[in-house]
Order: C-alpha cells, then structure tokens, then sequence
C-alpha cells in the first residue's frame, strides 16, 4: 500500500482523527490485547519461531494472526534481513502504541503471568540415555515454561531438593525410603540389564575379555555410589579385590569418558551400545545378571496440573518408544 507522508511524519493511517481517544483507536487497531503481544513478542524475538515458542503457540498460528494484522492495517509491519525479522518504519510506530497499551492494561500483569514452577529430578543416567531428546525439545517449543531440572545421582541426594516428578534407580523392589511422605506410591517402569563396556577403538573383538579373569588386565573404571548396590554384586565385588587398576568417577558422563578415551572398562546399561557405536558389550564376563530398576513417583498435589501431565506424558512416550531396549 502505498503512503503520502512526510519526512518524520507518521502514516495518515496510524494517526487518530482529532479529538479521539488515542488509546481507543489503537485498541480497535489491533482488536485485541492478544494481537498487541503476539506482535510484540515477535518484534522482540525477531524470529517466528522464537516467538511461538515464547508464546507457547503454533508458528502458523502466529504468523496468520500478524498477516491478519497487516492486512487490516494495510501495512507491512516487518521485513526480513537477512536471517533476521525487523520492524518497518511502520511497524516501529506499531510497537510503540502496543507498548503503551500494554503499559495501560490492567491485563498487562495476566499477559506476563509467572508460570507455576515445575521440579523434575531425574537419574543422572535415563535423563543422558532415555529423556533427553524429548526434553530438550518439548522445551525448545515451550519457552514459556519454569521448570527447575535436577540430575539424580545414586540416592537421593539432599541437594536435589524437593520435586513434583522423581525418577530414580534402585536394586530390584526397594524404591528409595527418602520418597516416602512426600510422594505418591512410587511405579516401576523400567528394569535396566547392566553389563561392562569397553571402547572399541581399545579393543579388537576377538581378544576383548571374557571371563572375569581376564578383566585383570584393563583398568576398571567405578561409578561413586555403585558399590552399595547388592544388584551389582558381582562387578562390585571384582573392583573391591583390586589393589591397583581402578578409577573412580563422579558421574555418568565421566564413566563414558573414562570407557570412550581412558581404555578403561565400565559398567553400563546394556543399552549403551545404542546410543554410542564405539561401544563394545561384554557380556559374556560374568555368569550371574545384573538388574536395577527404574522408578517414578509423582507428588500427589501436583498430578493432575497440566505442565506436570505434559512432562508425565513426555516420559511415558520416551519409555515407550524404546521399549525394546528395557525389561517392563
């Protein structure tokens, strides 16, 4: 559309007629309050996407409700440069009578509402091997959210604090006493197989160890915590004869480190593989199994609250769509 102006004036279109209510005519402008901050969320992101991710909305839907804006202003509020969404000249004057209506509102406190914060304690090792995908993109689209996320180390460490949803992994039919009060009754979801790993790039498979015996020549890489796990018995009790030849690792992510570039052996979820090609299984070392399980518990005031539910859903998906990698 094009305009009659001059240097420094606004467009005829985005002046009120004399004598009117400034903030009336704007508001019939934009038609409602929820257009004024999809258009300026999105003026602030400089990217849809961004944008319907902070609005917590579908990119379609935002972008049809701001075409539906210039449409009915007959203007072209942005213009792309380069990778970048920018305002026009117009669009500029746009987002400063959006700001002041939004200033004005007394829905401006409702627009900018604080989220209700959701804790999620989650196993070191299913948050890295099980959720992080789905995590991370259910976060990615939902920008909006609060959400207060604590790894598990073994145990239930203090510093974890208090959550709405816990995952943790225990020895067959002992969910943790710490969860007692103040969760509801926790639910097996998981039986996890653990085997010892070795990094292929240290291995060729036809020497790789195959009897406990033989792990005598490799550097035994522990997991701090692991050793009070009577399931792990018998991996517990090979590292505890060792004199020599044993390192100790804080975390998950170190124990792959360790087993990936220290040439070390470790013991891993028999999944591992999966998720890392250069890992090799051994499971032929030792004769008897090695299960844990995987456990959840939701705390019962915070159930049925739909970003809980949403999450809720998210795990069960992602436990679902690798079913075959668990014991149920």
């Amino acid at each position: 559309m094009a305009l009659s102006e001059s240097a420094g004036q606004r467009p005829a279109l985005l002046r009120p007629a004399q004598g009117r209510d400034d903030r009336a005519y704007w508001h019939e402008l934009f038609g409602s309050l929820e257009v004024v901050h999809f258009f300026l969320v999105t003026a602030r992101c400089g990217c849809f996407m961004q944008a319907a991710r902070s609005l917590d909305v579908k990119p379609t839907l935002l972008r049809k409700t701001l075409a539906r804006l210039e449409e009915r202003l007959g203007l072209h509020l942005f213009v792309h440069e380069g990778n970048a969404l920018s305002l026009t000249r117009e669009g500029r004057i746009v987002q400063a009578a959006g700001q002041r209506l939004v200033e004005d509102s007394q829905s401006h406190a409702d627009l900018h509402r604080q989220q209700p914060l959701v804790r999620l304690a989650v196993a070191e090792s299913v948050l890295h091997d099980v959720l992080s995908r789905e995590l991370w993109g259910y976060l990615r689209k939902n920008a909006n959210l609060r959400v207060a996320l604590a790894e598990l180390r073994e145990g239930w460490p203090e510093s974890a604090g208090p959550a709405e949803i816990a995952i943790w992994i225990a020895d067959p039919g002992q969910p943790h006493p710490a969860m007692e009060g103040h969760f509801a009754a926790p639910a097996r979801i998981a039986e996890l197989e653990y085997q010892p790993h070795i990094g292929k790039r240290y291995s060729r498979e036809r020497t790789r160890p195959a009897s406990e015996d033989e792990l005598d020549d490799y550097l035994l890489a522990q997991l701090h915590g692991q050793a009070a796990s009577a399931a792990l018995a018998p991996w517990n009790r090979r590292v505890a004869a060792r004199q020599s030849g044993v390192i100790e690792v804080q975390s998950h992510d170190l124990l792959l480190q360790a087993i990936l570039w220290g040439a070390c052996i470790g013991l891993l979820p028999h999944y591992a593989g999966r998720l890392e090609r250069n890992l090799a299984a051994l499971p032929q070392v030792f004769d008897e199994p090695m299960r844990r399980e995987v456990w959840m518990s939701v705390q019962p005031e915070a159930e049925n609250r739909v970003e809980v539910r949403a999450l809720l859903d998210l795990i069960e998906h992602a436990f679902d769509d690798r079913r075959d990698w668990f014991g149920r």
